[in-house]
């Protein structure tokens, strides 16, 4: 264990992403997922003067050797920090403790759902207004308000071109269908389609998803924003069905001038709610969703 006057410094290490962001539901130990283990490792972390991790130690186990592992393999080679720094404002090596908690997502019923989620960007970027508009089951998290200001980050970091597509209103719609369904519309007649992500997923017996298929990628981002990954674009745990089942799923981002108010809605929609976005709730709404995938 490191020694005291580690976790003492006048200014402490800070993470440069928050922790629990970097670990996804992808990442959970294939053992401890069958298993369906859950458990919360609190671990001490080594941080080094350039903010690198360079040692984990394992202070309170999650109850789980593979969730303990791998809380310390993760963090070891994705956590980077602004190191501590001493009376005389050098960095320092340092010490700090981290929580992390594992948890499923719970598990989805297998039935058709849709999602419309209508946002304005205000003048210097900011999600200035959002609506989430869902039919059927509750969609897998992240595809909410905050999931949708956190693609639109991500977008704009990987390309200025983006910052200049992106314009005034956003929307996003989703939808899973595992029987004959009406696919959604296009929101408004004069929006631009930034991104359509299309997929034929198969969901075991064991209602994780079995296989995940891209069958349609176009819009204007295409040509700057990296494939898609279709397990993390329509991930989710669903009930278990005894047989495998096939599904189609869609994800489609738009982007216009005007206000979201202004976009077609989805026929017969429900559980409509409205709510000024907190850019720190998105953080702690992403951190969540990272680790327990459904909400």
């Amino acid at each position: 264990m490191p020694a005291k006057e580690l976790f003492e410094r006048p200014t402490p290490p800070r993470p440069r992403t928050p922790l629990p962001s970097l670990i996804s539901n992808a990442d959970y130990p294939a053992d401890a997922r069958k298993s369906e283990t859950q458990g919360t490792a609190v671990v001490v972390l080594l941080v080094s003067s350039i903010g690198r991790v360079g040692g984990c130690h394992l202070q309170s186990s999650s109850g789980s050797a593979s969730l303990d592992r791998a809380t310390c393999e993760l963090l070891t080679t994705r956590a980077r920090f602004e190191p501590a720094r001493d009376d005389k404002g050098r960095p320092v090596e340092s010490a700090v403790r981290v929580q992390l908690e594992w948890r499923l997502p719970r598990r989805l019923p297998i039935t058709d759902w849709s999602a419309m989620i209508l946002a304005t960007i205000g003048p210097n970027g900011e999600v200035a207004s959002c609506e989430e508009k869902t039919q059927g089951i509750t969609r897998p998290r992240g595809l909410n308000c905050a999931g949708l200001a956190m693609m639109r980050k991500a977008a704009i970091q990987a390309s200025p071109e983006a910052a200049r597509i992106v314009q005034s209103r956003l929307v996003l719609t989703t939808q899973l269908i595992f029987e004959d369904a009406q696919v959604l519309p296009p929101p408004g007649a004069h929006d631009k389609l930034l991104t359509r992500i299309a997929a034929d997923l198969t969901i075991g017996e064991d209602g994780e998803i079995a296989s995940c298929t891209v069958t349609a990628h176009e819009g204007l981002l295409v040509a700057i924003m990296p494939p898609p990954d279709c397990r993390q674009v329509f991930r989710g745990r669903y009930e278990r069905s005894g047989e495998p089942r096939r599904a189609k799923a869609m994800l489609n981002i738009w982007t216009g001038a005007g206000t979201a108010e202004t976009a077609g809605d989805p026929d017969s929609s429900e559980g409509v709610k409205s709510q000024p976005h907190d850019p720190d709730r998105a953080g702690d709404q992403q951190s969540e969703r990272d680790l327990t995938g459904t909400g």
